[in-house]
């Protein structure tokens, strides 16, 4: 929880949101705060690092996200084309604090391409986390592949949409069109504490996700570039953490990481600069809420 925040201001925060006020520019700096069930959520609508900055340290249990991939995506309010030593110093000032507010052994997992095309080039991300997070005192823990369907059927389905394969039926340069992103996996070195009790995965989900392939089908209907799936998150946040414990997304989008921790009894605590992702966020948390 935010360390300026007062119990009168979080009380007026929840009745805004229960009266559906629609989130706008003007109300960047704004905490929307709520709780579904026994567990709450904080969604900060306004810069990622500013919020960071707030937290405690070693508040948070775990960390899932999906950074801008300085590819030129188009977002609502954020320049997606930084210059690429300028966006690492602003991804190692961002997981610094991550590292901070991480308890002791705990995990952060992040959501990215392979590689993404920049001037018609490629540019592979995959070291530059590994680098960034290594430097912070994070240690390499593991990587899952998450393929974006649920068969091979499915797949070519998927990929059908795309033409971007190069020279088609040629052998000068034909390209792979991608199917899957990388979850990379890192360690706040330290024995991680938690609950016995409050362990809900089954044997079942622990065996599947153990795998370090997840096939889990990618999901639209809503306005994002880059989202991915709450089942996705729903794997992690199960494997990772247990129940009651707290789940941070400090780049939240359209607020996947929130619905899935929710859904299982984690609190959550993120940020999103764009009030529209925001609004999304906060309708989304209405169905799971269905008496408001």
């Amino acid at each position: 929880m935010a360390k300026y925040e007062t119990v009168a201001s979080l009380r007026e925060k929840i009745k805004k949101i229960q009266k559906k006020v629609e989130v706008t520019s003007s109300d960047i700096g704004e905490n929307y705060f709520g709780r579904v069930g026994n567990v709450t959520y904080n969604l900060y609508l306004g810069d990622a690092l500013e919020f960071l900055k707030t937290l405690e340290d070693r508040s948070v249990h775990f960390c899932f996200t999906s950074p801008p991939y300085n590819c030129g995506v188009r977002y609502e309010n954020y320049d997606d084309n930084k210059d690429w030593l300028e966006y690492e110093l602003w991804m190692q000032k961002v997981f610094n604090e991550v590292y901070r507010i991480l308890v002791d052994g705990a995990k952060l997992g992040i959501v990215i391409p392979t590689y993404v095309r920049v001037n018609g080039k490629r540019k592979v991300l995959v070291p530059i986390f590994c680098r960034i997070m290594e430097s912070l005192g994070f240690e390499v823990y593991d990587y899952i592949t998450w393929v974006k369907a649920k068969s091979e059927k499915e797949l070519i389905g998927i990929a059908g949409r795309s033409t971007a394969w190069g020279s088609y039926m040629l052998p000068s340069s034909p390209l792979s069109r991608p199917v899957s992103e990388i979850i990379l996996l890192f360690r706040k070195p330290g024995k991680f504490k938690y609950v016995k009790d409050n362990i809900d995965i089954t044997k079942e989900e622990f065996k599947a996700s153990t795998i370090n392939v997840w096939m889990v089908r990618q999901t639209g209907g809503y306005k994002h570039p880059a989202s991915f799936p709450v089942e996705l998150v729903e794997r992690a946040v199960k494997l990772y953490t247990v129940k009651g414990q707290m789940v941070l997304d400090p780049f939240a989008g359209i607020g996947s990481t929130m619905i899935a921790s929710l859904k299982h009894g984690r609190n959550f605590v993120g940020s999103e600069i764009s009030p529209q992702y925001v609004n999304i966020s906060l309708r989304r948390i209405e169905c799971l809420n269905p008496q408001r």
